[in-house]
């Protein structure tokens, strides 16, 4: 009897049970209730539901010793107590990151643990469903399409790193989002310089993501060649500014990723399993938009650009766990309107063979993800 109990004590098999059980419930809910919705008001009444009960996951997740969120509630204690003005002059003005440390002060001064995960929560699943929203807005997408793209999204565990790594996936969704509205609400890049520069701010992380955006940019067509080769200055312009202004993030941003490439300290196997699925799950999803419509993978040309180019980067340091995780779930948020416009088209077209073996391939990455990947530590008590 002690065994089983001191069992149960050393591997939190029933708190583990517990968390993992009410986050796959709550996505098997929504998944049904917006499948099953007849307009985009419901899918997006449903989807700001499901924000708000994982703003609540995340608010009450306990996180393990390892956790970067273990790391920064130890480090920002002392914060507590600490002037505004002093915690400006020696924290946020000497980082690389004082977005990131003004953040997390703000959140630990509020006395409350859960509000900064809860908060970086809010704010990526946020972008996420944003892009959701706008894409079933469009004629051609039904509720189907985007609930085969939500659990798409969801059944990788995503859930914890963005809560456990807090300042990272915020800041590359931040990302994410401004590309999306750039590439398929037409909305001009000026306006989100600041947002890029906030998430640069946030996480060095983000450097390399904007970098392979505005790359990315250049190969943009618009409507008449000037306007093509404006594009091309107005990236050489920010390029430039960059390098004269930004150019302790950009070493700060190599000296990273050198550090992580010399000093790869974790790796876990089970996450590289969904990683590899995941990434064999966009490709073919490219690969079968481009061969069965493709006036349709014209259409979304820029995104796939762009999607193609981070899987290239997170492919080149596949070997480096760190990178090689945070830009995999870089590249499913960047799918969503590839693989929403796909199924879309399938389920137009009557076929669902597609649909019915990528729905049975995420099951068993989430049945992966619950048991042994990361989704597998999330906890909301412990006895």
């Amino acid at each position: 009897m002690n065994s089983i109990v001191d069992f149960l004590q050393s591997t939190m098999l029933i708190e583990r049970l517990f968390g993992v059980g009410a986050y796959v419930l709550a996505l098997g809910y929504f998944y049904n209730q917006i499948r099953c919705s007849k307009d985009s008001r419901k899918i997006e009444k449903y989807l700001n539901h499901y924000l708000i009960v994982l703003c609540i996951l995340a608010f009450f997740y306990v996180p393990g010793a390892s956790a970067d969120l273990s790391r920064w509630r130890a480090m920002a204690e002392p914060w507590k107590n600490a002037d505004l003005m002093w915690f400006l002059e020696n924290r946020v003005i000497v980082s690389t990151v004082p977005a990131g440390y003004l953040l997390v002060f703000l959140c630990q001064k509020t006395g409350i643990d859960g509000i900064l995960p809860m908060f970086c929560a809010a704010g990526f699943f946020g972008n996420v469903f944003h892009m959701m929203k706008c894409e079933s807005k469009r004629e051609n997408v039904n509720s189907d399409s985007v609930a085969v793209t939500l659990l798409f999204v969801m059944s990788t565990g995503v859930f914890l790193e963005v809560i456990s790594g807090v300042r990272c996936m915020l800041a590359l969704s931040i990302v994410i989002r401004c590309a999306y509205d750039e590439m398929r609400m037409q909305k001009g890049v000026v306006r989100h310089i600041p947002l890029y520069i906030v998430a640069v701010l946030l996480h060095i992380a983000a450097t390399p993501l904007i970098a392979i955006r505005f790359m990315c940019m250049i190969f943009e067509k618009k409507r008449n060649t000037i306007l093509t080769f404006l594009n091309v200055i107005f990236v050489a312009l920010c390029a430039l500014m960059a390098v004269a202004l930004g150019s302790d993030y950009i070493d700060a941003a190599f000296d990273k990723a050198m550090s992580y490439t010399s000093h790869n300290v974790y790796s876990y196997v089970w996450e590289y399993l969904i990683a590899g699925i995941g990434f064999v799950l966009i490709l073919t999803t490219i690969h079968n938009l481009k061969k069965r419509y493709p006036d349709k993978w014209r259409e979304l040309k820029p995104s796939i650009r762009f999607l193609s180019a981070i899987i290239a980067y997170a492919l080149i340091f596949f070997n480096v766990y760190s990178i090689c995780q945070r830009f995999f779930s870089v590249c499913l948020i960047c799918a969503i309107p590839v693989v929403m416009q796909f199924f879309s088209c399938e389920y137009a077209c009557n076929r669902g063979k597609t649909r019915r073996n990528t729905i049975i391939i995420l099951m068993v990455v989430l049945l992966i993800a619950c048991t042994r990947g990361n989704l597998c530590g999330y906890k909301f008590f412990v006895f």
